[in-house]
C-alpha cells in the first residue's frame, strides 16, 4: 500500500470516529470533552493519524506475527508502567504557586516551548525579539525549564514550568474528569467500535486497533487531562493576548491551541520544517493564523483544507542566523572535533525510520552503511553524525559500525554552528538539507532507487543526488577537491530558486516578519 493512502485512510478513520454518533447522542469526540470546553479527540487526532492508525492497514492478508502480536497486546500495559513511572517522577517537580506577576498595562505572549529544539531553532529568535517591544511580556511554557532557557535569555523572558501549577483545585479537576472517563469506557464496548471500522470495507487488522483503543484510555488519554487543566490555570492567570507555537501535531502544544480557541485568544503557529504534498499534518490545523516558511508551503498548507486568509508567508525564523559569517567560529567548532587544519568535515545528519519516510527500516539502514563505508574510504575527511532527535544513538552507531572513526555528537546540540563550519552536508530528505543550502553549504542528498522519502529536494536541481553508493564517493569528492568552486557554481541558479519557492527571501530577515505579525496579531485580537 502506497504511504499515501495509508494516511488518507488514517485521516478518514480519525474523523469517521470522532464524528460517529454515540447511545447519548454525542459523538464520540464531544463525550470525550469529559466536561470541559475541548475535546481530548480533538488533541490527540493527529497523533492517532500520523503515527498510530497509519500502521494498521494492509493491501494483503498477511497474518500477524507472534512479535507483533506481542508488541500490540504489552503496549496497553506499558502505558500504564509509563504513568506510574511518571506519578512518582513528577510529584516531587510539583508546586502549588504560579510564577509571575501580572502588570496591568502589560500583554502577556505566551510561547509553547514543550519541544526543546523546535523552542530553540524556530520560536526563541521570535521570543527574545518580542522582549524589546513595549508594553508587551514574553513567558515560555515547558515540560522542565532548564531545557529552555541560557543565560541570554535570562531575566528577559519568563521561563516557566507546568508543574508551577500543581496546588489542590487542580488535583481535584483533573481526578473529576479521569472519572468520567473511566465511565464513558464501561458504557463503551471497544470490539463493537473495532467491528464497526472491520466492516466498512477497509483491510483493518482488529486485533492491533484494539489495542490501541486500550492505551488510548488507559493511557494516552489519561495523561492529557493534567495537561488540560494545568494549561486552564496558566491560561486563567496570564491571560495572554497571543499565544505562539511551532508545532499543531503535537498533543502539548495542541492543548494549548484548541484552549485558545475555546477562550477567543488569538493563536499563531509558526512552521518549523518541511511540508509534504502526501503528509497531512495540515488536516488538523487548530491555530488562528500560520507563519509559512515558503510558497510551496502555503501551497500545501491550502491544499489540505487551510484558508489562505490564514497564511502568511515569512520564510523560517531559525534560519536567520545561517546568514551571519563567524570564520572564529567555525574554527572554533572543527578544533573542538578534532578536525586537522587540512581535514574536511563531512557533515552527515540521520532520520529515523517512520511511515511515509522510508520505503522499509532496512532501505534506512542500506543507505547509512554506505554513507559511512564511502566517507571512511575517502582520505584527508572526518565524518560527523549529527543524529536526529527521534533516533535511538546506540542503533545509529550499529549500523554504521566503528571502523568508520565517526564522531557522532550530541542529538540535543544546535545543528547550526556544525552547518556553518562543514564543507559537505550528506542526508536523506531532512531540514538540514534545506539550512545547508540557505548557507551556502553543498548538499548530497543519498536517495537510493526504491528507498521511499520526499521529492523535494531531488526535483530542485539544487544539491547533488545520490542513487548508489559509488554516486556518494564521486560526488563528495567533486565537492572537496580542487574544481569544487566552478561544481558548486553549477548549481547556483537552481539554489537561489529553490529557496524562492521554499523559503521565501533566504535575507535573514524571517525572524522581524514574524515578529510584525505576531505584533498584529496583538493589537487587533486575532
Amino acid at each position: 500500500m502506497k504511504e499515501n493512502n495509508r494516511f488518507d485512510i488514517a485521516v478518514l478513520l480519525t474523523k469517521s470516529l470522532g464524528d460517529m454518533k454515540l447511545g447519548t447522542g454525542k459523538t464520540f469526540s464531544e463525550a470525550l470533552c469529559l466536561g470541559h470546553d475541548i475535546s481530548l479527540w480533538d488533541v490527540i487526532a493527529p497523533y492517532l493519524t500520523l503515527h498510530r492508525f497509519s500502521l494498521l492497514f494492509s493491501t494483503n492478508q498477511r497474518k500477524t506475527t507472534f512479535r507483533e502480536f506481542l508488541k500490540y497486546w504489552i503496549r496497553p500495559y506499558r502505558g500504564v508502567l509509563a504513568s506510574a513511572m511518571e506519578l512518582i517522577s513528577s510529584h516531587f517537580g510539583r508546586k502549588s504557586v504560579v510564577r509571575g506577576d501580572i502588570r496591568k498595562k502589560e500583554q502577556t505572549v505566551i510561547f509553547i516551548g514543550f519541544i526543546p529544539n523546535f523552542f530553540r531553532d524556530v520560536l526563541r529568535p521570535v521570543a527574545e525579539s518580542m522582549t524589546t517591544v513595549s508594553g508587551i511580556r514574553v513567558v515560555v511554557i515547558g515540560e522542565n525549564k532548564k531545557l529552555l532557557s541560557d543565560d541570554s535569555s535570562r531575566g528577559k523572558v519568563l521561563y516557566h514550568s507546568i508543574w508551577d501549577n500543581w496546588p489542590g483545585d487542580i488535583k481535584t479537576k483533573s481526578k473529576e474528569m479521569v472519572q468520567c472517563l473511566k465511565t464513558f469506557e464501561k458504557t463503551l464496548s471497544i470490539r463493537n467500535l473495532v467491528d464497526t471500522f472491520g466492516n466498512s470495507g477497509l483491510k483493518i487488522n482488529k486485533y492491533k486497533i484494539e489495542r490501541e483503543f486500550k492505551w488510548l484510555f488507559w493511557r494516552g488519554l489519561r495523561r492529557l487531562i493534567k495537561q488540560v487543566v494545568v494549561a486552564d490555570r496558566i491560561l486563567d492567570h496570564y491571560k495572554p493576548a497571543l499565544i505562539v507555537s511551532a508545532d499543531d501535531t503535537e498533543q502539548r502544544c495542541r492543548v494549548y491551541s484548541l484552549l485558545a480557541n475555546s477562550r477567543n485568544i488569538p493563536s499563531l503557529l509558526i512552521q518549523q520544517g518541511l511540508s509534504g504534498k502526501d503528509y497531512p499534518e495540515w488536516k488538523f490545523f487548530s491555530h488562528t493564523a500560520v507563519a509559512a516558511m515558503g510558497m510551496d508551503a502555503s501551497a500545501d498548507m491550502i491544499k489540505q483544507g487551510i484558508s489562505p486568509e490564514k497564511i502568511t508567508i515569512t520564510g523560517h525564523p531559525g534560519f536567520d542566523q545561517l546568514k551571519t559569517i563567524d570564520r572564529k567560529l567555525n574554527t572554533r567548532i572543527r578544533s573542538q572535533l578534532g578536525i586537522e587544519t587540512k581535514e574536511k568535515m563531512i557533515l552527515f545528519v540521520s532520520q529515523p525510520y517512520y511511515v511515509g519516510a522510508f520505503s522499509s527500516a532496512a532501505a534506512r539502514m542500506e543507505m547509512i552503511r554506505a554513507i559511512a563505508k564511502v566517507c571512511s574510504s575517502i582520505k584527508g575527511t572526518r565524518l560527523i553524525v549529527k543524529p536526529h532527535p527521534g533516533d535511538r544513538i546506540q542503533s545509529l552507531k550499529k549500523i554504521i559500525g566503528k571502523e568508520s572513526r565517526a564522531i557522532f555528537i550530541d542529538k540535543k546540540k544546535d545543528i547550526v554552528p556544525l552547518v556553518k563550519a562543514c564543507d559537505v552536508v550528506v542526508t536523506f530528505f531532512s531540514t538540514v538539507a534545506l539550512q545547508a543550502i540557505y548557507a551556502g553549504r553543498p548538499v548530497v542528498n543519498v536517495a537510493f532507487p526504491g528507498s521511499g522519502g520526499l521529492r523535494l529536494y531531488r526535483e530542485s536541481g539544487a544539491t547533488w543526488v545520490a542513487r548508489s553508493k559509488d554516486e556518494i564517493g564521486e560526488y563528495i569528492r567533486l565537492l572537496i577537491g580542487e574544481t569544487k568552486m566552478k561544481e558548486i557554481a553549477s548549481k547556483e541558479d537552481a539554489r537561489k530558486e529553490f529557496l524562492k519557492k521554499i523559503a521565501f527571501k533566504p535575507d535573514g530577515g524571517a525572524t522581524d516578519r514574524v515578529l510584525e505579525l505576531a505584533l498584529k496579531m496583538v493589537d487587533t485580537g486575532g
